[in-house]
């Protein structure tokens, strides 16, 4: 902590390690840039509602993921080879901004995209070694249909004002919380 470094766990942790790393954290918030609750979709990438519950205690964030993978792959639904996942959609995305609302607080629920399309998972043998068939299927990665780049942030906007978020509400989503993290860690 002396370096100011944000902990991102975001993701690429296994569940233990990122429990040491909160653990280890004494006080500093935790966060994590992009995941999806594993209750929606058990893909492994994606946090179970305890460890949600442990980065939200130390005053972290949990940036969700437009990667349709998070969404609607697990262990139970990997095409075969050549085949394509399912691209989620923008109501598949909100369930996810809902589900850590209630679960966590909307303190600790933050856009965290992790915009990364046109990679081929089956192409790259970086991906393919790196994660299981259950946490990235094969063929292209896909974005959440309707924010697939910045350009469609509206789209989000819109579709949480029509569930009933407030104005401030979609301030800390949209950055305020990322701010509240920064200011924390870094002193800025």
């Amino acid at each position: 902590h002396r370096l100011n470094i944000i902990l991102d766990i975001g993701g690429h942790t296994a569940e233990q390690t990122s429990f040491d790393a909160i653990a280890m954290s004494k006080g500093v918030p935790v966060v994590n840039t992009h995941t999806n609750p594993a209750a929606l979709c058990a893909n492994p990438r994606n946090i179970s509602d305890r460890l949600a519950v442990a980065i939200a205690k130390t005053g972290g964030v949990i940036g969700i993921s437009t990667i349709s993978d998070f969404h609607n792959l697990d262990a139970t639904t990997i095409p075969p080879k050549g085949a394509k996942i399912a691209q989620a959609t923008l109501d598949m995305h909100l369930d996810h901004y809902d589900y850590f609302k209630k679960l966590v607080g909307v303190d600790h629920v933050a856009v965290g995209p992790d915009f990364i399309w046109g990679q081929q998972s089956d192409e790259k043998p970086w991906i393919s070694v790196t994660f299981p068939p259950d946490a990235s299927g094969p063929g292209e990665i896909l974005p959440v249909k309707d924010f697939e780049d910045i350009s469609q942030l509206p789209n989000l906007i819109r579709g949480l004002k029509g569930r009933g978020w407030s104005a401030s509400e979609l301030d800390k989503v949209l950055g305020g919380n990322w701010l509240r993290v920064y200011e924390r860690v870094w002193g800025a």
